[in-house]
C-alpha cells in the first residue's frame, strides 16, 4: 500500500472518530436512567464496571439500537461526505491531465488510490478504504451516465 493511500484512508477513517465513546456515554445514561426509575437503589452507591456491564445488557435491544443509530448515523454521514470530497478532487484534477502536466500526477495519485482501495477494502485495518471504494465507483458510474444523455 501506498503512504498517499493510507492518508486518505485514515482521513476518511478518523471523521468518525469519537463515535464509540458517545455510544458508551449515551449508554451509561440510560442505565442512570433505568436505575433512577426502578429506584432500588441509593443514587449515591458506586457501582463497579462490572456492575454498570451486566445492567446495561438489560436495557434492550431498542435502547441499544436508538442509541448506536443516534451516534453512529452522523459519522458514517461524515465520512461518507469526506470520502465522495477526495474522490470528487482527485477525479476533478486529473480529468485534463495531459502528459508532464500537474494534473497527470492527480490522476497517478487516483489509480494507485483505486488499487490500493481493491486490494485492501475487506480488511478490517482499513474500514474507510470500502467507503472510498464505494464513493470512487459511485463516481466514475454517474459521470459517463450523466455525460452520455
Amino acid at each position: 500500500m501506498h503512504s498517499v493511500s493510507a492518508l486518505l484512508f485514515s482521513l476518511v477513517q478518523t471523521t468518525a472518530h469519537g463515535a464509540t465513546e458517545r455510544i458508551s456515554r449515551r449508554l451509561r445514561q440510560s442505565h442512570v436512567k433505568k436505575r433512577r426509575a426502578d429506584d432500588s437503589e441509593d443514587e449515591n452507591d458506586a457501582e463497579s464496571d462490572d456492575e454498570v456491564a451486566a445492567s446495561l445488557r438489560t436495557l434492550g435491544k431498542d435502547t441499544i439500537f436508538l442509541a448506536c443509530s443516534t451516534e453512529l448515523k452522523p459519522a458514517v454521514e461524515s465520512a461518507g461526505q469526506v470520502s465522495n470530497s477526495i474522490v470528487s478532487f482527485l477525479l476533478e484534477r486529473g480529468k485534463s491531465a495531459t502528459a508532464g502536466s500537474t494534473e497527470a500526477d492527480y490522476k497517478a495519485v487516483f489509480d494507485t488510490l483505486v488499487t490500493d482501495l481493491v486490494a485492501v477494502f475487506d480488511s478490517p485495518e482499513w474500514p474507510g478504504a470500502a467507503l472510498l471504494l464505494r464513493s470512487a465507483i459511485n463516481r466514475m458510474v454517474r459521470r459517463p451516465l450523466s455525460d452520455g444523455h
